[in-house]
């Protein structure tokens, strides 16, 4: 299935390849395939340059799929016809398994020169992720095993030449002094019970770690209800100076259009032996679904109660699990309970020209949460026009619009944080470390190009003009409609609980096969929500 692995510069210039079988294309034939799909998407405008190439057909059969990391970018060329019957992501999962072991291996970031200093340890780790075409050995335990980093393979050859010297001297202090280093080396079996987890592996300090992060995604819109309220109804003024009409209150409450969690549970071992874990959920457990699991999960477990796992955990690192919540699913109470710990309550149409708007946000005390660290909400008071971007000529219905685009966003009242405008109808209102239980508010008002023009050709008024005036009703139909925010952009993060509410009541060892029985193990659980595509349609 898989053919070839390339890695490039940031100008598409070869650095390494690695061909499967011998027949397999080099770099230098399909080099001019990938510039020409390069060119298509730096000239198109509509396209970032730095987005990845998409999947490239070279033929019926072959195809590339790529990722850029750092300065670097990783082709695979596989073959997908229809006798390989595997998983259509299996190539972009591999690319990831392979930057994992490059990084782990080489070093953060990645660049030509790591690339270049390390290429026989490159072969190796490739010669063991892929037999004949096949993914094989991805797991970073198992490949730790199996290639050795560049210390002990500097190891190796020193022992040869070692020896080589102890054989031409036939001394056989030599030979006992040549020997010391390769007794030292790891051996590997292949019969282990856990292939994910490292042979003999000890520690003196046993300890794990827990790292369980949700990420919010959602669209909200607000409900109107409109509310007539009197003006000056009980006071008892004359008519005919005060107006005793009714204005119009809009009570903007937000609801989920669409949503969902997306979580993972993220796990560090520093434990000895091969010790049996088992980790149990509260009772949110019974919301997530579309789980994906670690191949060190006992499934049988989890299917019969859906809120324990058992297994035998990874050495180091390892995403334990990953899951979702289907917000969409829910009772709209129970959704609008699993959008995070802040909430937000937003208003259009204030101020005496109705031209003003106002952004709060509503914590509560959470006995987890000391503080949120951080709450960025992003302004759009309008969209892009397309045509003005591409230099086009406007007609004088467009150059009518233009007159709408916004020029400013000025702050009336901020309460906490900084507001700051950005420039293309954008503003940004960031706080930092934000003590639940304190209601932000952030209060603007967006100027058009339209209204700066009138505000730069104002003139003193003379002392009539000053006079009180009554507007006349027919006037008021030619009043242009106040610029509005058209959505929000929102992102938080905080640490101590949820959104989900889920959590974990117990971690606990319950075989301590080569941990011991006396060894109580360091444990420590974090919880962290933040937010991916969160966003307030107005």
């Amino acid at each position: 299935m898989f053919e070839a692995v390339y890695i490039a510069d940031g100008k598409d210039s070869l650095v390494y390849e690695y061909l499967v079988l011998l027949f397999s294309p080099h770099y230098l034939l399909l080099s001019t395939l990938i510039e020409s799909i390069r060119h298509e998407e730096s000239t198109d405008p509509l396209k970032s340059n730095e987005a990845p190439l998409p999947l490239i057909k070279v033929n019926e059969e072959f195809y590339i799929c790529s990722r850029k990391v750092e300065g670097l970018t990783i082709y695979l060329l596989f073959q997908a016809s229809s006798k390989w019957k595997t998983n259509p992501l299996a190539p972009f999962l591999f690319i990831n398994r392979l930057v994992e072991a490059m990084n782990e291996y080489f070093g953060a970031p990645l660049t030509v020169s790591k690339v270049d200093a390390n290429t026989d340890t490159l072969t190796l780790l490739l010669s063991e992720m892929i037999d004949n075409g096949i993914p094989n050995t991805t797991d970073s335990n198992q490949l730790r095993d199996l290639v050795l980093v560049k210390s002990l393979l500097s190891k190796i050859l020193n022992s040869g030449s070692e020896l080589a010297s102890a054989a031409s001297k036939k001394t056989l202090q030599s030979f006992s002094n040549a020997s010391q280093p390769l007794s030292s080396l790891p051996l590997h079996s292949d019969e282990s019970a856990a292939p994910w987890r490292r042979n003999n592996v000890k520690y003196t300090n046993n300890e794990m770690y827990v790292d369980f992060i949700e990420t919010v995604n959602v669209i909200l819109k607000p409900k109107k209800s409109k509310k007539k309220v009197e003006l000056l109804s009980s006071q008892n003024f004359d008519s005919a100076f005060y107006s005793t009409s009714t204005v119009t209150s809009s009570s903007n409450k937000l609801s989920p259009v669409t949503g969902s969690i997306n979580g993972q549970l993220d796990f560090l071992c520093r434990l000895s032996g091969e010790p049996t874990l088992q980790i149990s959920f509260n009772s949110a457990s019974s919301y997530v679904e579309a789980t994906r699991f670690h191949p060190c999960i006992n499934i049988d477990s989890w299917q019969r109660s859906k809120d324990t796992l058992t297994f035998i955990p990874p050495d180091g690192q390892s995403t334990l699990m990953s899951y979702q919540v289907d917000l969409d699913t829910l009772l709209e109470r129970t959704s609008l309970s699993m959008l995070g710990l802040p909430e937000f309550d937003c208003q259009l149409g204030l101020g005496i020209n109705e031209n003003e708007f106002e952004v709060r946000v509503i914590t509560s005390k959470h006995h987890g949460v000391n503080k949120i660290d951080s709450i960025k909400i992003d302004v759009f008071a309008f969209e892009q026009n397309l045509s003005l971007l591409a230099g086009e000529d406007l007609s004088d219905d467009d150059e009518a619009d233009s007159n709408n685009v916004v020029s400013a966003i000025k702050s009336i009242k901020v309460t906490h944080g900084d507001f700051r405008y950005k420039g293309d109808g954008k503003g940004e209102w960031t706080i930092k470390d934000l003590v639940p239980g304190m209601q932000p508010v952030f209060r603007g008002c967006i100027y058009t190009a339209e209204e700066d023009a009138i505000t730069d050709s104002s003139r003193t008024p003379s002392l009539h003009e000053n006079l009180i005036e009554v507007a006349d009703d027919s006037n008021k139909a030619s009043l242009k409609k106040p610029v509005a925010p058209l959505f929000y952009n929102v992102s938080f993060t905080y640490k101590g609980g949820l959104a989900s509410g889920l959590k974990i009541d117990n971690l606990k060892v319950i075989s301590s096969k080569g941990l011991g029985d006396s060894v109580k193990p360091y444990k420590g659980v974090r919880y962290i929500t933040t937010t991916g595509d969160y966003a307030i349609r107005m």
